[in-house]
């Protein structure tokens, strides 16, 4: 296997990496969240009171991915009762669909993508409620 540290990183990997974090954050937020909206009747308007932000700016946090501050992350979760698990993973122990090896064009067609049945049904169910 060649050095991962000897290769240089294409721009549409960078770009894949960083949208793929993003997405998998703004999810973790979004599930604590309809979690409390279900059990505790938690709504937008709460969660900005005990965030101290105005209503608008949490609802643009929790309607679409962003490049939120480790910060705003962080106050959130906390709001929430959470905190967010981190770790880090080489990439070559991941799944071989997102190795960084692998050019971006070989994991996913952007012409004619659809995403997974699962991820599909989990983003409209959030975004039903």
């Amino acid at each position: 296997m060649d050095n991962i540290l000897n290769k240089q990183m294409s721009t549409r990997d960078l770009y894949y990496y960083r949208r793929r974090l993003q997405n998998n954050v703004y999810h973790d937020i979004l599930d604590r969240f309809y979690e409390l909206a279900k059990t505790e009747g938690l709504n937008k308007k709460k969660l900005a009171e005990l965030v101290s932000k105005d209503g608008s700016q949490v609802s643009n946090w929790l309607k679409r991915p962003s490049n939120l501050t480790l910060d705003t992350i962080s106050d959130l979760l906390l709001a929430m009762g959470a905190e967010l698990d981190t770790g880090v993973i080489p990439i070559e122990e991941t799944e071989p669909e997102h190795a960084i090896t692998m050019p971006l064009s070989n994991v996913v067609d952007l012409k004619t993508y659809a995403p997974p049945e699962e991820s599909t049904k989990r983003y409209y169910d959030h975004a039903a409620t």
